[in-house]
């Protein structure tokens, strides 16, 4: 039982993060922010988040175009 809570707990207070979840947590924050040595701060990278934004709307258009032509050929059997 130890073995369960105790990562559980150490996530709910932010003390250690599991190996995996940290390193995917460091990978989005490379690739969604960018350096600006003017003002020494990371900065969010709007292209990545369009990117993701759009990603998913054709994703969503497609799921919904295929479901819908799923649709039309089971009526018409």
């Amino acid at each position: 039982m130890q073995r369960l809570t105790d990562p559980l707990k150490e996530l709910i207070e932010g003390t250690a993060l599991p190996r995996g979840v940290a390193d995917f947590i460091e990978r989005v924050r490379i690739l969604c922010t960018v350096y600006d040595p003017r003002t020494n701060k990371y900065r969010f990278k709007t292209t990545v988040i369009g990117e993701i934004v759009s990603f998913g709307a054709v994703t969503a258009a497609l799921a919904w175009f295929v479901w819908r032509e799923r649709k039309r050929r089971r009526a018409h059997r």
